[in-house]
């Protein structure tokens, strides 16, 4: 199953910024959902960066298409990243959580 969300190049900045701070994790003794979650989102960063080279002349919004799973993994990350963004950034994430919860429900 694909999910559409639309995104601006400033919200795919936003997101790599994000990336960028993600802990860097000791994945022994973790589960496997949490190994899951980890290198799902090593790819997604992967195919965002692609999509942020191929549109970065773009002023508009345009649509991500993301696989279920994909979308999911995106969701939890932001949802437990959220608290930790500035005031601006945390338009952003809501923004993106809100489009991720209407897709994925």
């Amino acid at each position: 199953m694909k999910i559409n969300i639309k995104l601006s190049s400033y919200d795919l900045d936003f997101l790599f910024e994000l990336f960028a701070f993600m802990p860097q994790v000791t994945l022994i003794g973790k589960d496997m959902s949490y190994r899951s979650n980890f290198y799902i989102l090593n790819d997604l960063s992967a195919k965002l960066l692609k999509k942020s080279i191929d549109k970065r002349r773009s002023t508009g919004k345009f649509n991500v298409s993301l696989k279920y799973y994909e979308a999911y993994a995106l969701y939890l990350f932001i949802g437990v990243s959220l608290d930790y963004t500035k005031d601006e950034q945390r338009r952003v994430t809501r923004e993106i959580l809100s489009q991720l919860d209407q897709k994925l429900t």
